[in-house]
């Protein structure tokens, strides 16, 4: 996204980023690699499409613990609420002092609702993963 507001090198780091999915069985999602456990959390979950959202850190200025696990059991309620699936998740540099964002693996929304989602919980990004099972970074900014 050549217009962003979203410093190079912090695209650079949520492109690197690890999602990890807790899941019946555990899996990864990296940016532009195709996930097979993904395909089949697709079936397990009746959806075809995902997305990866942390409400922790908004814009990325990093937040005390417990104001990130207020916002996170928030955004669980919010997912709750609205009948979605979802899957608990964290996201987390391999190689970075930066402290793993938990999150959800989302399912069933379309792209629009998914950047929606990202920008009411004022994300610089989301990871959306479409029916071919492979994570793309969305920049929201």
């Amino acid at each position: 996204m050549p217009d962003s507001t979203v410093n190079p090198d912090t695209v650079r780091a949520y492109a690197e980023t690890e999602y990890h999915v807790s899941a019946l069985v555990p899996f990864t999602l990296k940016v532009g690699q195709y996930s097979p456990e993904l395909k089949q959390a697709y079936a397990d979950m009746e959806a075809g499409t995902a997305f990866f959202i942390t409400p922790c850190n908004p814009y990325s200025k990093i937040l005390p613990n417990e104001e990130n696990l207020e916002l996170q059991q928030r955004l669980a309620s919010e997912l709750a609420e609205h009948k979605l699936k979802f899957l608990n998740a964290v996201g987390k540099h391999p190689e970075s002092d930066w402290p793993g964002e938990a999150g959800y693996l989302v399912f069933g929304l379309t792209p629009e609702e998914a950047n929606a989602m990202g920008m009411r919980w004022q994300q610089n990004a989301i990871v959306y993963c479409k029916a071919d099972a492979v994570p793309r970074l969305v920049l929201l900014r």
